[in-house]
């Protein structure tokens, strides 16, 4: 009020002075007083509000009215007044305190009272006394009224705390509910505004603050329920400790005054003054305290301790009965969880009214709902299995009758039909009157124990009719359990043998067997499929087949072993019997074997003689007539060789001892190889033979190569046989999505076809699809069985489809690896990046060829065009010259040409301003351009068909003119020059031709050679004398290679110069470079090799060596230098890779060969000299071995022949030779007769090729 009074005092300023005059004046004043006193006002009634001021400023008011008027009796009434007023204070003392003030007053207003002396005084008397009685009358009035009024609160008090109580008693409330709840009521009840509680903490031995709280207005004393959280007492701690301790309430008038509340700071401005401390007990155990706190001093009397005592205990009584009652519900809940895990339920019969009670256990147990299980004795009969009713009505009667207790166990039908078993256990229950009101019991659900017997009773029944002797033992060889059928193998009865040892079955030589076993028994091993030998009682010895394992008990323990044992003496008298059929027949298959490969040789010898001398005689002039005779005869010969050989291989399958190799070979040079041995036949015929190989088809494999070529060979020839127009086609594909590498090859051809009903037939011995056609080209129908059984062992499976008048297609897929060392010479040049993009014309008239070479083409980068004729391929030339693309490269067959290699040049000079350069595709037995003879670069280089990707590779550097490329028909050769320095090389090498053929080689470039025959001769050697270099043969009697080398660099650590190592070996296998690497070799050559790559690496590593500063030696010839000038070589070391020769059968490679020996033909022919002198003692020597059975010579000496086969580039001699050493290695010679006999027959076929070169000074058409 006085806020707002002056805050509008400005704006009455302002009107006073707007308005003016002493009107304004006026008001000013007169608003002042008005304000002022609004405020006094106020104030007055703040104060009033207090009951001590309100009865101090009325005693105050009747003092001045008393002194300052003069009254009579009207006194006597203001001091009554004053005195009721302190009814309203709390205390009733108030009131006598307040009689007390104003009696004093009324004397001292008597002193100072006005007109004191005129009046009469006996009347002033009188009045005073009656003021100080009216002053005590109100008094005893006000106390008498303040004693009725606290009388009423406590009935009031008491009969709430009583109510509270009985509630507490019959609620169903939590204790912590019930502790809140009494907080409330306390506080509303007394009027204490805040109260919480302690709770034992479960120990005993603190009791700590909870979260129970209740405040009366929601705010006020946060600080205090902060500064309670968290507090734990002991016993006799604080005020809350001693009354937890005593069990006794506690008044604290003055909580700021109490030792019991020194955790409480500076209590007054929490709120609190006083306090109240109430125990809850059980069984006179204090669980809980209660405390009440107060903003005035607290002080109780005697009648609320107790009132305030029942409610604690009431409190404790419901701690007590909640604690039951979870006691209870834990109990029933483990007894209903036992119920369930024992799958148990309890029931009642109740005779007297005939009711039945389930617990909803059992009720589930009948598969029924709980609550839905009818209650009658007959509901409960109808549920039980038929077969057991009678049996469970009369264990019921017998329990009645003896009044005992009763068991049964009995079947029960549930609603699904499925049938339980119960066991039942019960009692019944009398009456004091010896009457049998109830049977009361138990049922568990035993199904799974009952099915558990009966399979153990099966099981029991089974072990007892096995006729396997089933045995339990202790783990030291005691026997527990003996079925029937260990009476039988072993003769012993049960009680013979049960607590006996088992070790009375061990055979006399056996002894040491059981202990062992028992010994892995006990460390928890079993001991499986263990065959043995048992004595029987009657001392007969028998073939057991044993198994033992472990029992263990539930601990996991091994506590004993279970043992199955089988007599299998029968068994083993059949396997006897069985080895020995089996070893007749082994013994006769090798008889067989043998009696094949004499046979066969005994008959391919004159068959080599007939064709010798046909060749011979059809190489010389003969009429038409007799060729004709000479070449039916050689035909027929070729055909009686097929069937040997067919013959010699089925008889292989069916022996089992048909081998698959796996070696590196070059999968384009294999193609190639076949295809053209069989080209000439195919071109006789009218027919085109096609090589397709996909651009994605690795070239280098490692798989069996032999076995490759033998299957396609077949193929391929059949399908030419067969076929009388049209082509051929060996097609060569990756397998896509393919695990590895998995490759297909195909032949398919445009001959008869085959009907569906003969297709099965075809692959089966003996058996052809069309007999007429058959006889009339010939055959036996072996080699489509052979094919098959060979795709097989090689992985695969050999299939066909084929349409009657439209050809057939045979094909298969193989897996192979791919060869980590390049196997292949169709390797890309460091040029050959410029085929990229290189237009290229590819004519041929048959288009299957057009697709083959343009798939060759498109695998290294260039972009090949098409055409059929010459006519259509100078139309597309002459396109490209005029658009300025013009085509780099033309590969054109000589038939869709129509004229002579020599001439297609000039043609196309007369049309074009710039020819291609020209590979003509030629056909075998026609006459070619020879590439030597050309004038330049666009004379053609010709190719013959069929074209394989490695000739095709090789002819496509020569015609592009590539340095590298051979281009004249013999090369130059570093053998007619001397080197610059003469180096002393030691050569140790076993075969005699190897031997001159180096030493020949490296005496020509002036160098001195020394030849040893062994490794142990090289080690000596370099003990008497230094050498520059050493070649060192890696397979040689005595001391190998290998071990030669680790011996020279085991000596050289004693302070010997390093000599260089080369190592020369005719494994061509894959890690043979290591070894020799590993061994301490410095470079390594694979025979037969060149003999310029022999030159340079030689030479090199001396080089290497002298500029190294190992060796001091002076230089020699005209053109020496220093001792430390670079060695050269006058000229240039060129590798010849020419081809063959246009025949696909040359039994050697003239021109590889030559290429090797640097173009001499001098050193060819000592060569064949070596051979003539070398090849007759090493096959003697192979013929004794195996006779003798020696298989190291037998290995030595083919080695040594397949060396000097090598040298001539004998391919067949060569695989024919391996095929004995490994048969040599392995110690297999039970095949060795048989390739013996296809080894002569190949050393034969290059001697009679040799032949012509021995009698002339010309080398054999190759």
């Amino acid at each position: 009020m006085k806020q707002t009074a002056e805050g509008s005092q400005p704006a009455l300023d302002q009107r006073e002075q707007g308005s003016g005059g002493i009107d304004g004046v006026r008001r000013r004043w007169t608003a002042g007083p008005l304000a002022a006193g609004s405020a006094i006002v106020t104030r007055l009634t703040g104060v009033l509000s207090i009951p001590i001021a309100r009865t101090s400023m009325i005693i105050a008011a009747v003092f001045v009215i008393d002194c300052l008027t003069p009254l009579g009796i009207e006194s006597a009434a203001l001091y009554m007044a004053a005195v009721l007023s302190a009814v309203p204070m709390h205390r009733r003392r108030a009131i006598h305190i307040t009689a007390a003030v104003c009696s004093v007053l009324v004397f001292i207003g008597w002193i100072i009272s006005p007109g004191h002396g005129e009046t009469e005084w006996w009347k002033v008397l009188i009045n005073r006394s009656v003021d100080l009685g009216a002053i005590w009358a109100a008094a005893g009035m006000a106390d008498v009224w303040k004693r009725f009024q606290e009388d009423k609160l406590k009935q009031t008090l008491a009969s709430r705390l009583l109510h509270q109580a009985a509630a507490l008693s019959a609620a169903q409330l939590s204790f912590r509910d019930a502790l809140q709840s009494s907080l409330k009521t306390l506080c509303d009840i007394v009027g204490w505004p805040a109260a919480h509680v302690y709770v034992s903490d479960g120990s005993g031995q603190f009791v700590a603050a909870t979260s129970i709280w209740h405040v009366a207005e929601t705010g006020r004393f946060e600080l205090l329920q902060v500064a309670a959280r968290g507090l734990r007492f002991s016993q006799g701690e604080s005020a809350v400790g001693r009354v937890w301790m005593t069990g006794e309430s506690t008044a604290v008038e003055k909580v700021a005054e109490s030792p019991g509340y020194s955790w409480l700071k500076d209590p007054e401005r929490l709120g609190v003054v006083g306090a109240f401390l109430l125990p809850v007990t059980v069984a006179g155990k204090v669980v809980a305290v209660m405390e009440f706190f107060s903003e005035r001093p607290i002080r109780v009397d005697a009648e609320f301790g107790p009132l305030a005592r029942s409610v604690g205990e009431q409190l404790g009584r419901l701690f007590e009965r909640r604690k039951a009652e979870q006691a209870l519900r834990q109990s029933e809940e483990r007894l209903r969880l036992a119920l369930q895990g024992g799958r148990m339920g309890t029931w009642e019969w109740q005779m007297d009214t005939g009711q039945v009670i389930w617990s909803p256990e059992l009720a589930e147990i009948h598969g029924l709902r709980p609550g839905t299980f009818e209650g009658t004795l007959e509901a409960m009969q109808r549920r039980t299995h038929p077969e057991d009713r009678d049996r469970v009505t009369a264990a019921v009667e017998q329990a009645l009758g003896e009044g005992g207790d009763w068991h049964v166990e009995y079947r029960i039908i549930r609603p699904d039909g499925s049938i339980q078993w119960l066991e039942s256990r019960g009692a019944v229950h009398t009456e004091p009157d010896g009457q049998a009101r109830r049977l009361v019991g138990v049922s568990m659900n035993v199904t799974e124990r009952k099915q558990f017997e009966e399979q153990n009773a099966r099981l029991a029944a089974i072990v007892q009719s096995s006729d396997d002797a089933i045995l339990s033992k202790s783990l030291d060889g005691t026997v527990l359990n003996w079925n029937a059928g260990a009476e039988r193998i072993y003769g012993y009865r049960a009680e013979e043998i049960v607590g006996k040892s088992i070790s009375i079955l061990s055979a006399d030589d056996r002894e040491d067997e059981l202990p062992e076993i028992m010994e892995r028994i006990s460390c928890g091993q079993r001991v499986d499929h263990y065959e043995t030998v048992r004595k029987r009682k009657d001392g007969q010895l028998i073939d057991i087949w044993l198994s033992v394992s472990p029992i263990r008990n539930t601990e996991g323990v091994v506590v004993a072993a279970c043992s199955v044992a089988r007599d299998i003496t029968e068994r083993k008298r059949a396997e006897r019997a069985m080895q020995e059929s089996r070893e007749k027949a082994e013994t006769a298959n090798r008889m067989q074997s043998r009696f094949l490969a004499n046979m066969s040789h005994e008959l391919r010898t004159p068959m080599n003689s007939i064709l010798g001398m046909l060749q011979l005689a059809l190489s010389g002039e003969a009429a038409p007539e007799l060729r004709g005779w000479l070449n039916t005869a050689k035909s027929s010969a070729e055909s009686l060789l097929v069937l040997l050989n067919d013959l010699l291989d089925l008889s292989k399958i069916e022996a089992g001892r048909l081998t698959v190799e796996s070696e590196p070979f070059c999968l384009s040079e294999t193609l190639d190889e076949t295809l053209r041995a069989l080209a000439p036949k195919a071109f006789e015929a009218g027919l085109e033979l096609v090589c397709d190989v996909d651009h994605d088809v690795p070239d280098g494999l490692v798989g069996d190569a032999f076995r490759l070529r033998q299957v396609l060979t077949n193929l391929v020839a059949n399908a030419v046989k067969f076929t009388q127009r049209g082509e051929v086609v060996v097609a060569v594909k990756q397998e896509p999505g393919a695990n590895g590498h998995v490759i297909q090859f195909s032949v398919t051809d445009t001959g008869v076809g085959i009907a569906d009903d003969e297709q099965h037939r075809i692959f089966e011995p003996f058996v052809q699809s069309d007999a007429t056609a058959e006889r009339r080209q010939g055959g036996a129908g072996l080699g489509l069985p052979i094919c098959r059984e060979l795709v097989r062992r090689m992985g695969g499976e050999l299939n066909v489809t084929s349409m009657v008048g439209q050809g057939s297609r045979f094909w298969f897929s193989l897996p192979f690896g791919i060869a980590q060392e390049t196997v292949s010479d169709e390797s890309p040049h460091e040029d050959a990046r410029q085929l990229q993009g290189m237009p290229v014309l590819v004519v041929d008239k048959n288009a299957a060829c057009r697709e083959a070479l343009t798939k060759m083409l498109g695998r290294w980068g260039m972009i090949p065009d098409m055409g059929v004729d010459y006519d259509h391929a100078l139309g597309k030339l002459y396109r490209a010259e005029i658009e300025g693309e013009k085509y780099r490269l033309m590969i054109i067959d000589d038939e869709a040409a129509g004229m002579t290699g020599g001439m297609l040049p000039a043609r196309l000079a007369e049309s074009l301003d710039a020819v291609p350069a020209i590979v003509l595709l030629t056909h075998p037995g026609k006459d070619h351009v020879d590439e030597g003879d050309a004038a330049d670069l666009a004379a053609p280089v010709s190719l013959e068909k069929p074209v394989s990707p490695s000739r095709l590779w090789r002819t496509v550097q020569r015609a592009l003119g590539w340095r590298y490329a051979a281009a004249d028909k013999t090369p130059r050769s570093p053998l007619r020059h001397a080197a610059l320095m003469e180096l002393r090389v030691l050569v140790a090498e076993d075969t005699p031709a190897n031997q001159q053929v180096v030493k020949s080689v490296l005496s020509r470039r002036g160098h001195r050679v020394t030849v040893v025959g062994d490794g142990a001769e090289a080690v000596s050697a370099l003990d008497r004398q230094e050498f520059d270099v050493v070649l060192m043969d890696v397979t040689m009697p005595v001391l190998d290679g290998l071990e030669a080398t680790r011996a020279i660099r085991e000596r050289e650590k004693g302070g010997l110069r390093r000599v260089p190592i080369v190592g020369l070996t005719a494994h061509a296998m894959h890690g043979i470079r290591e070894d020799c690497a590993a061994a301490g070799m410095d470079a390594c050559l694979v025979k037969p090799f060149d003999v310029c790559e022999l030159v340079e690496v030689v030479e090199d590593l001396a080089r290497s060596r002298i500029l190294a500063g190992q060796v001091d030696r002076p230089a020699t010839g005209s053109h020496a230098e220093s001792a430390t000038a670079r060695i050269v070589v006058d000229d240039p070391l060129v590798s010849s890779d020419t081809e063959a020769g246009s025949s696909g059968e040359a039994v050697i490679d003239y021109r590889g060969v030559l290429g090797r020996l640097g173009g001499d033909e001098g050193l060819f022919r000592d060569i064949v000299r070596l051979f003539d002198q070398d090849a007759p003692g090493l096959l003697q020597t192979i013929r004794t071995s195996l006779a003798e059975a020696e298989a190291a010579e037998l290995q030595r000496a083919a080695h040594s022949l397949r060396g000097l086969a090598a040298n001539f580039g004998a391919k067949d001699a060569v695989d024919r030779a391996i095929r004995l050493e490994r048969l040599g290695e392995s110690g297999r010679l039970d095949d060795a007769a048989e390739a013996l006999e296809e080894l002569e027959w190949e050393i034969t076929r290059l001697n009679r090729t040799l032949s012509s070169f021995r009698e002339s000074d010309t080398a054999p058409s190759a």
